[in-house]
């Protein structure tokens, strides 16, 4: 029995559709817009389009001081072994809480490193935020903003300065809480896409699907009496 269903997984272990992985934090989630209004929905079109898979790692409350964890975690579990792009979107809530800029740099540093080492053929994107909270000091906010643009000149990998472009500070697009509006997904699916597309567009394509030859059956002729 055990070598059947051996048989019976081959086929999804040697046609995986590669994929596009997300980790990412509250925006990438959300309880009052539905799935497919969401940026993961969104962008899930586009990407099936493409004959890619969407894997959405976000995790509510899920910071940039944190991703190593998380990135540690998807890793020992495998869902990273067909990854083409993985996109490090985070940041929004470290910014609500003012956390270490120095060490969240080195952190991130050390995830797109481990990245790197351990899936080499994955297109790294790094999606940055800029600090606008009003109670942050200037001096926080500039050293945040500079912390995506350090990390991705240094490792090389490609930078979406500022995922909240044009979205945060407007109302119908993002609420006084920080939650996107059906709008905001829209706009971020959109602020995500102008740069996740080039790299699809260069990333190794999915292998054909094989499809079964159809083997017609004999006619069977009902015997004659002689």
């Amino acid at each position: 029995m055990k070598y059947l269903s051996l048989l019976l997984a081959l086929p999804s272990l040697l046609f995986a559709q590669p994929e596009v992985v997300i980790i990412g934090d509250d925006l990438y989630l959300s309880e009052t817009v539905s799935a497919e209004n969401q940026v993961t929905g969104l962008l899930s079109g586009e990407i099936t389009k493409r004959g890619f898979t969407l894997v959405n790692l976000s995790e509510k409350g899920s910071k940039l001081s944190k991703v190593s964890r998380v990135v540690d975690y998807a890793e020992g579990k495998g869902q990273l072994n067909e990854a083409v792009v993985i996109i490090l979107a985070l940041g929004h809530n470290d910014v609500k809480t003012q956390e270490n800029v120095k060490a969240i740099q080195r952190n991130l540093i050390k995830t797109i490193e481990s990245i790197q080492a351990k899936q080499p053929q994955a297109e790294i994107i790094l999606a940055g935020v800029r600090a606008r909270n009003s109670e942050a000091s200037e001096a926080y906010r500039k050293e945040f903003e500079t912390v995506y643009f350090l990390v991705a000149a240094d490792k090389k990998v490609a930078l979406i300065q500022d995922q909240l472009q044009a979205i945060e500070g407007d109302l119908s697009l993002m609420t006084e809480k920080g939650e996107l509006t059906e709008e905001g997904h829209l706009a971020l699916a959109k602020n995500v896409w102008r740069v996740l597309r080039t790299k699809l567009s260069t990333a190794p394509k999915p292998a054909p699907k094989t499809v079964e030859p159809k083997v017609n059956a004999p006619e069977v002729t009902e015997p004659t009496d002689s």
